[in-house]
């Protein structure tokens, strides 16, 4: 539950406006960023009393927005991996402007192969580490450039989507957090962290190590 409500926490902060709707079926939930108005996350009323579901959910549309936010979404539906054509008529919208949904595929294809399940499970915290860093560095690179990869021990952020120009890799353990940034060598240095909010201390570092990379 605590996932759930910090969820909720960030979408405030990100000031993301989060509404119950009646959907159809297949859409749990969708991020909608129209121009000049902020962000929305719609979710079904069906879920409304399924925790587990709607915490993934709502996860997974907190994901959009900050792997979006400033890029736009090519008018594309999102669902994990997979990506659907739907009609605009199913969401209840005539507006052309880009939606990121999620999809219930056991109501809208065939159910497909078993897939290897994957130990990476990128979380709430991982994802407001990336807002917070993007936020730093707003003034030194466009937003857009910024990427974030997750592995099984870190999360690893990105210029350019780029892994030999890695930012920073945020390390969030049970009783510790570990920031680690580049050095002029791209030797990690690491720094041990209370909370998430203290990754605003290290402005000045992640500064320096885009610096590098824009020189290059």
């Amino acid at each position: 539950m605590r996932d759930l409500a910090y969820a909720r926490h960030v979408s405030y902060c990100q000031g993301i406006e989060v509404y119950w709707w009646r959907f159809h079926p297949s859409i749990l939930g969708l991020y909608w960023a129209p121009r000049d108005l902020p962000p929305i996350i719609g979710l079904n009323r069906a879920i409304e009393h399924d925790t587990p579901l709607l915490r993934t959910v709502m996860a997974e549309e907190l994901g959009h927005h900050f792997t979006t936010s400033g890029m736009g979404l090519n008018r594309t539906f999102c669902h994990y991996r997979q990506r659907l054509d739907l009609s605009r008529t199913i969401i209840g919208t005539t507006q052309t402007t880009d939606i990121a949904a999620t999809i219930d595929m056991s109501t809208t294809a065939p159910e497909p192969e078993a897939e290897p399940v994957s130990k990476i499970n990128t979380t709430i915290e991982e994802l407001e580490s990336f807002a917070i860093v993007k936020a730093l560095l707003r003034d030194t690179v466009t937003p857009a450039r910024l990427f974030y990869r997750d592995t099984e021990s870190y999360l690893g952020i990105l210029l350019d989507d780029n892994k030999n120009k890695w930012i920073c890799r945020v390390a969030i353990g049970k009783n510790q957090i570990n920031l680690y940034i580049p050095d002029e060598n791209k030797k990690p240095i690491r720094y041990s962290v209370e909370s998430i909010d203290d990754i605003y201390n290290y402005q000045p570092q992640f500064i320096e190590a885009v610096g590098r990379y824009l020189k290059d």
